[in-house]
């Protein structure tokens, strides 16, 4: 145990950084708190609540609401959401997003175009923003939030009129679907595969827990009209996917 002049002085010193605190300004962020350094400004906001004779509670006529001598809090503390953007920002946020821009680096863009005193972008909530922005626009498009990626893609690739080549199998078989060059309509062809194929396709379907009678996307393959463009005009041109087993 210390001595009783040690302690004292502990105590001295502890006496003293409280009353430095008290006597400082109070700091505007919401993670610390100071005394008030006097009672003139100290806030009266108070709630008195007290138990009657039968029991129930009631707030008292004492009580005030009114919040006074709150320091104002820094720009970098206010934290932007949509309700803070206008629609041009929003459509700058949905642009950067499609150009595969991370959230961190859409926060940074935004805080920059929209000065330091507009608050501060969150990486979270700007990732949410644009998660709604896109569930508005697919359920425009009748598309349902437990819509999975495959029915997603296809949606896309037809609405913006993409020529796509597509493998399917369900119950019935396994089935070539194309939509584009050179009739631009959608075609189903059903196709032939060994027994070896659909045990394959059976086993895939085990793996991600489908269900038998559910349809599973196998292959997709796109091309845009630059594309085929190009290799009408450069016939030694070829595009191929480049990310197959990654």
């Amino acid at each position: 145990m210390a001595p009783k002049d040690a302690m004292k002085r502990m105590k001295a010193e502890h006496n003293k950084k409280r009353k430095l605190q008290i006597t400082t300004d109070p700091t505007p962020r919401k993670t610390v708190s100071n005394h008030a350094p006097s009672l003139e400004c100290k806030c009266s906001m108070q709630i008195k609540i007290f138990c009657g004779a039968n029991n129930l509670f009631y707030l008292s006529k004492n009580s005030s609401l009114n919040h006074c001598h709150h320091p104002p809090l820094k720009s970098k503390a206010i934290l932007c959401g949509e309700s803070n953007m206008e629609t041009g920002d929003i459509d700058i946020l949905t642009l950067l997003f499609s150009v595969n821009v991370s959230p961190s680096q859409i926060s940074q863009i935004m805080e920059q175009l929209k000065g330091p005193e507009a608050g501060t972008f969150m990486p979270k909530r700007v990732y949410d923003m644009n998660k709604k922005t896109e569930e508005l626009h697919d359920f425009a498009y009748g598309l349902l939030p437990d819509s999975n990626d495959a029915e997603k893609t296809l949606s896309k690739l037809q609405r913006s009129n993409i020529n796509h080549f597509y493998i399917l199998h369900d119950n019935t078989g396994l089935y070539a679907c194309s939509k584009g060059c050179p009739t631009n309509e959608e075609m189903r062809i059903r196709l032939d595969c060994s027994a070896k194929i659909q045990a394959d396709l059976e086993r895939l379907k085990e793996d991600y827990i489908l269900n038998k009678k559910s349809q599973m996307l196998v292959m997709i393959s796109m091309a845009t009209d630059e594309m085929i463009r190009l290799v009408a005009m450069y016939p030694d041109v070829w595009f191929m996917d480049t990310t197959a087993g990654m």
